[in-house]
């Protein structure tokens, strides 16, 4: 199956810090791209502690050809700790100022009416946090939409 092909080869770039021969133009949509993805993380390993978030801002989306946000699962094995250094890849392409949230409970709860004090009873921590984003691909910036999504949703370690 051309996902599983696809995931393998995304996740041996990543592991490698090389490109992938992976066209994203084979990619029709978005429940393509996360079934990929899901195919990719499966192939990379490591033990998945929360998401990025990406294309939140109306700028970002229309950059990337994204109808709204998209996520990509964070695995134990990039997480890295404070003042410790990581070797720079050929695939990063920066590295984003965030806030990294720590849920005290899932938020919305079912049936639960989405307020701001709802939202901050959900907030169990906030940190200040940096993402280095990039792509398993040959080419400059991100891949457009939907392959951001296939490759990781452009999270690189």
């Amino acid at each position: 199956m051309i996902l599983d092909d696809f995931g393998h080869r995304l996740a041996k770039a990543r592991q490698d810090g090389t490109n992938a021969a992976v066209n994203f133009s084979l990619v029709p949509d978005g429940a393509t791209a996360e079934a990929m993805q899901d195919s990719a993380n499966l192939a990379y390993g490591g033990t998945p502690f929360g998401f990025k978030i990406g294309a939140t801002i109306v700028a970002a989306q229309q950059l990337l050809g994204s109808p709204g946000p998209f996520f990509g699962v964070m695995v134990d094995i990039d997480r890295h700790d404070d003042g410790e250094t990581i070797a720079w890849k050929d695939h990063f392409r920066g590295v984003e100022c965030e806030f990294a949230f720590e849920m005290a409970h899932d938020f919305p709860a079912r049936d639960q009416e989405i307020t701001r004090e709802a939202l901050t009873e959900a907030v169990g921590a906030c940190y200040i946090a940096l993402e280095v984003v990039g792509r398993r691909t040959s080419g400059e910036g991100l891949p457009k939409y939907p392959g951001v999504i296939a490759d990781f949703g452009a999270h690189a370690d």
